[in-house]
């Protein structure tokens, strides 16, 4: 059963506002790390309009990945989601969300399996069009002093 998960395609989803007036706030976290990843690898981002969201699909340590920033607001991201999850067949089990999180210091990281949205509006899209949160996400921190 490992070696199937391991030929099983992966998507991981950066959460953000299109937009240029977003791409530098703090709630664009999710969307600077995987454009960060992606820029490393020298990998372009093409528009996939049915799916709702800017994809690169490439290769990580022998796993076929594919990259995502959905292209609707924060609050429909779950709508985006679930329509690369059918057109990829990955299961949300297989899908890695990456999102901001103001209850963590600015740059600490948190990877969790699964659990509740914490009151973000992102994840409680994800969790009403998927029907689950049973998914892994990886907090990045954007909190601190002052909120």
């Amino acid at each position: 059963k490992r070696q199937n998960l391991k030929r099983q395609m992966r998507l991981i989803v950066g959460l953000g506002n299109p937009g240029s007036e977003y791409q530098k706030t703090r709630h664009n976290a999710g969307f600077r790390v995987v454009d960060k990843f992606v820029q490393k690898k020298g990998w372009q981002w093409s528009l996939e309009k049915m799916c709702g969201a800017e994809v690169v699909r490439g290769e990580v340590s022998g796993q076929e990945v594919v990259f995502a920033k959905p292209t609707t607001y924060m609050n429909l991201s779950g709508n985006s989601v679930r329509q690369l999850c059918s057109r990829y067949q990955v299961p949300l089990a297989q899908v890695l969300v990456v999102y901001d999180e103001l209850y963590l210091p600015v740059g600490k990281l948190k990877l969790q399996k699964s659990g509740g949205t914490g009151g973000h509006n992102g994840l409680q899209s994800i969790i009403r069009c998927m029907g689950s949160d049973i998914f892994p996400r990886l907090r990045i921190g954007v909190g601190g002093d002052g909120l």
